[in-house]
């Protein structure tokens, strides 16, 4: 009975304290379910705004995508002036690869005086081109064959270099790739590296998590992180590297709802398309496309294992793991990477033990990348913001297609950087104080095809070819005598004053001209003042016509400049760039059609859907058969006057045609001229506009014939016009002469007239009075018409 009693009593315990305990949570929830219900309605609103942000954040992923620059693309074919070597530093500027036998797109071999490749496949603005094999075959400075895919096409097309990249405000710059285009052995590498759950947690792993708790509980610190791949993505794409326990809860919710909302293909994706991977100066490199190209210089396509495994190790500290800056650092980082590859056996031993055994094969650190040019980058942003808005060009991955020729660039940024120090030579001026700035185009079109933006092409600093504005001084006599021979009571051989002359101007004082020899010629055929470039002749004639003729014919060939109405434009005192020398001068070189110059060709949308179309577009400013009298003393400016030195240079079936330009303080010396299919413009001076004590013709000309005889193909023919006929003048005088004269011209003259004097030097013929006869009895036998 007593044990009894006493099992009866520990019954009675047991259930005080089953019922006390009860009471108390009961009691607790009473206190507690208002505040806890609130927080899981408050967890789950919060967790609905956050599912909310991601997915329409994340279901397009449109990242900020940089508008893509590329020079035009290299065509090859039978006859192109193009070496051997040009061809193979191309070729290293496009990050292909030598090797002894091609096999894959992206690589060249080279066997003698023949290159063999593999081409890549590109989008261009005309359709996608696939990736074929050529075969180029050289002879001296030119491709002698070519041989393109299975039906030896005669010609091929290699991808364009890139010349850069229009960058987001948030300086960020990706190569975005679709989920097809990332490399199966990346993501085996990421997987085994970075996350080995990756495919079976639900954003966020558990065990990962306690190993990296345990780990850094033991070492005192933070040495190991628990994040998976898909919290990696969420913190570069939606938070801060901030080391908070906000942060750090919201990296978890987010993961969460990104691992429910999508699937693993997409998120991995994702991430090779956002990861961080390293700095370009102002430049943030994400992606691993884009990390190809900056640590490699190629496809990520075409990178080797130990290229994945070193932008795989680059992951865990861009800036520690460095490869440019810590070499044996980031080695033993991506070796470390190739062993657990090993390990979870994604290469076999023998491809890791060879792996890590090569160099980095790093790319030199491009403080200007291998398609540079930032002085013609200058020209395409400007037209670019003509026809687009900024946030398209920023953020939507633009390709833009230019007019940059690199052949024609590189050879013009040797040859200016080259004979401006001989020219700092040979006129004993202080080494390294003058300055260059020169563009070269295509007179046909008007196609910008290069751009010098001073003596250190690849800085990114002042452009002397887009930017300075200086007097052009000479350069712009063509256009005074245009306009007199427009107005019809002027012709090439009219005779012009150079009697001294005094201007009142406005303010009280008088400009009174001088000649930059200072010494008076005498009176002069048209022709030869240009030819020579006197400054009185220019004067007298350009204030016979009125001031206000002469602007109108300059803004005519400059529809974007206002020209000043005041006297001494007539001797060039406007400011004018290199490259709107070049634009009124291509004016000349049509023969009076201004082509307006361009920078760029096409662009073509994210879905290469051609935007815009830029089409050439003509002005006429003068008549042709005034233009032609101008071309033709233009060639005299070249046989006679102060273009003459370029014959040393220029070969002579390369006929050009040009004018030297100086400033009577000799602060700033130019050359503009041109071929049938190239027009240069060079400007040399000092960036302080101190006188440098020289004048174009010393300066300026050897620069433009250097450049003129490397890059230009086909000579200048003058253009026929029925109202222009071909006379032979003697040149002093500009009166008719013929084979019985010391020194003859021959000219384009107008077909009606009929006032020009015989020469004395002439032999007359049929007994004529020589000195009395006109052109018209005098033509009869002795002009060749064009």
């Amino acid at each position: 009975m007593a044990k009894l009693n006493q099992r009866a009593a520990r019954s009675r315990r047991a259930a005080g304290r089953r019922g006390g305990q009860t009471g108390f949570f009961k009691t607790l929830w009473r206190w507690s379910r208002w505040p806890v219900l609130i927080g899981l309605a408050g967890l789950a609103f919060y967790m609905a705004l956050l599912d909310r942000q991601i997915t329409t954040a994340f279901e397009g992923r449109r990242w900020d995508v940089p508008a893509r620059v590329y020079a035009q693309p290299t065509e090859l074919y039978a006859g192109r002036s193009l070496s051997q070597d040009e061809l193979l530093a191309h070729l290293d500027s496009l990050g292909y690869r030598r090797v002894v036998s091609v096999s894959a797109a992206g690589q060249f071999s080279v066997s003698r005086s023949r290159v063999a490749m593999k081409t890549r496949a590109f989008d261009f603005w005309d359709g996608r081109q696939p990736s074929v094999r050529v075969a180029v075959r050289f002879d001296g400075g030119r491709v002698a064959s070519v041989e393109a895919g299975p039906d030896r096409a005669p010609i091929a097309r290699l991808d364009p270099l890139m010349m850069g990249s229009l960058l987001p405000a948030s300086r960020e710059d990706r190569i975005v790739l679709s989920p097809e285009q990332v490399p199966a052995p990346l993501k085996a590498a990421l997987v085994a590296v970075e996350d080995r759950a990756f495919y079976d947690h639900h954003g966020v792993d558990p065990k990962a998590v306690a190993r990296a708790v345990v780990v850094n509980l033991k070492a005192g610190r933070m040495r190991q992180g628990g994040s998976t791949l898909t919290q990696q993505l969420v913190k570069n794409y939606f938070l801060t590297n901030e080391r908070t326990l906000t942060r750090k809860v919201n990296e978890a919710l987010m993961a969460v709802l990104l691992d429910a909302r999508f699937d693993k293909r997409a998120l991995m994706t994702g991430y090779v398309n956002e990861v961080f991977l390293g700095q370009d100066g102002a430049r943030a490199v994400h992606g691993f496309a884009l990390g190809a190209q900056f640590y490699f210089g190629m496809p990520l396509d075409e990178l080797s294992i130990e290229h994945v495994a070193l932008l795989v190790g680059l992951i865990k500290g861009p800036s520690y793991y460095d490869p440019r800056r810590h070499p044996e650092r980031s080695k033993a980082r991506r070796n470390l990477v190739l062993d657990v590859l090993a390990e979870q056996a994604i290469v076999d031993a023998d491809t890791a033990k060879a792996a890590k055994r090569a160099e980095l094969g790093v790319v030199a650190r491009p403080g200007r990348a291998a398609g540079a040019t930032p002085a013609y980058m200058d020209e395409v942003r400007a037209q670019l913001a003509r026809d687009y808005a900024a946030s398209d060009l920023n953020t939507v991955g633009l390709t833009v297609f230019t007019a940059l020729d690199p052949f024609v660039q590189a050879r013009a940024e040797r040859i200016a950087t080259r004979q401006l120090a001989q020219v700092e030579r040979d006129t004993g001026t202080q080494a390294g104080t003058l300055q260059v700035g020169a563009v070269i185009s295509d007179p046909d079109n008007g196609e910008l095809l290069a751009v010098i933006g001073g003596r250190h092409p690849g800085f990114d600093g002042y452009n002397r070819a887009i930017t300075l504005r200086r007097s052009v001084g000479s350069l712009v006599k063509p256009f005074v005598y245009l306009a007199a021979i427009e107005s019809g009571d002027f012709h090439l051989a009219s005779v012009l004053p150079d009697d001294p002359i005094e201007v009142a101007l406005p303010n009280g004082s008088i400009w009174a001209p001088a000649n930059l020899s200072d010494r008076d010629v005498g009176a002069m055929p048209l022709y030869r003042a240009l030819a020579e470039s006197v400054n009185r002749p220019a004067v007298h004639t350009g204030l016979a016509l009125g001031v206000d003729a002469v602007a109108r014919q300059l803004e005519a060939a400059l529809p974007d400049v206002s020209i000043p109405r005041y006297a001494s434009i007539t001797l060039g005192a406007i400011n004018l760039s290199p490259r709107q020398v070049a634009e009124a001068y291509g004016a000349l070189a049509t023969a009076g059609e201004a082509t307006p110059l361009r920078a760029v060709r096409a662009v073509v949308d994210a879905d290469g859907q051609p935007l815009k179309r830029y089409d050439l577009r003509l002005k006429g400013v003068a008549r042709s058969a005034s233009v032609i009298q101008i071309l033709g003393g233009m060639r005299t400016v070249m046989t006679h006057g102060t273009g003459r030195r370029a014959a040393g240079i220029v070969p002579g079936e390369m006929t050009a045609l040009g004018k030297s330009g100086s400033t009577n303080d000799y602060r700033d010396a130019w050359f503009a001229g041109f071929t049938g299919d190239r027009l240069a413009v060079v400007w040399v001076g000092r960036d302080d506009n101190a006188p440098i004590a020289l004048g174009g013709a010393r300066a300026a000309l050897p620069i433009w014939a250097h450049m003129i005889r490397s890059v230009a193909e086909v000579p200048y023919e003058m253009p026929h016009d029925e109202q222009i006929v071909a006379a032979t003048l003697d040149y002093a005088t500009g009166m008719l002469g013929d084979d019985a004269c010391d020194d003859t011209v021959v000219l384009p003259l107008p077909r009606t007239l009929n006032d020009l004097p015989v020469a004395p030097c002439t032999a007359a013929p049929g007994g004529r009075d020589k000195n009395n006869d006109g052109i018209l009895p005098w033509l009869r036998d002795r002009l060749i018409s064009d």
